[in-house]
């Protein structure tokens, strides 16, 4: 199973690529596309009864949730935000609840993530597009996110 899930991944990337290159798509991460379409499909797979195993379909999805939470990182950092430590743990944490319960099939629950993590976003992009920056910024808290910032150097 894991080698043609491997295989899946390095198949589309080339595809991705080759595409990128030949259409135009700059924004289009090649890994992030591989990897999403990957587990798109072992998702559909697993649901219409195929024996996927949930423990693969849940790694390749964390690292769509990390991947996304990079992607605002990076976005915060270009609106001249860098301290995104708050953005970080909220997007693991509501990405970590929506992708249990999308590879559990738990729709009452899915929807109750999925409509958080809507709210969420909507949340950071307003947060992420305000161009009012914030002059008087509590010391305390700085200093507090910049020890969470380096916790694992």
């Amino acid at each position: 199973m894991i080698w043609a899930v491997l295989t899946s991944i390095a198949v589309l990337f080339l595809l991705i690529v080759f595409l990128k290159a030949r259409f135009k798509l700059d924004k289009v991460c090649a890994v992030c596309g591989a990897v999403s379409l990957t587990w798109l499909a072992l998702l559909v797979l697993k649901f219409f009864g195929y024996g996927i195993d949930s423990l693969i379909i849940g790694i390749l999805m964390g690292q769509s949730v990390t991947g996304w939470m990079y992607v605002f990182e990076k976005k915060a950092k270009e609106l001249g935000k860098p301290n995104s430590l708050w953005l970080k743990i909220f997007i693991i944490l509501l990405g970590t609840a929506f992708v249990y319960y999308l590879i559990n099939f738990s729709l009452t629950m899915l929807i109750v993530s999925a409509v958080l993590l809507f709210f969420m976003l909507i949340f950071i992009l307003t947060i992420l597009g305000s161009k009012k920056q914030h002059r008087h910024y509590n010391e305390k808290i700085k200093k507090l996110e910049e020890k969470f910032e380096h916790c694992c150097d």
